[in-house]
């Protein structure tokens, strides 16, 4: 997941839309097995990183 969702929104509309519809494709199948979203890591380098979420089963 980009650092900076908002941002991204604001310079490449597109690309924002993608990284959207691509973490609901794969979060969505994890959700759907029984997962739970517990945590959201930050990026190391919260300009151009990613975060992760944790999940438990």
């Amino acid at each position: 997941m980009p650092a900076r969702i908002q941002d991204l929104k604001g310079t490449d509309l597109e690309l924002a839309r993608a990284w959207r519809m691509a973490v609901r494709h794969s979060l969505g199948g994890f959700l759907a097995a029984g997962y739970t979203a517990v945590d959201l890591v930050p990026p190391v380098d919260r300009q151009r990183g990613v975060g992760w979420y944790v999940l438990v089963r």
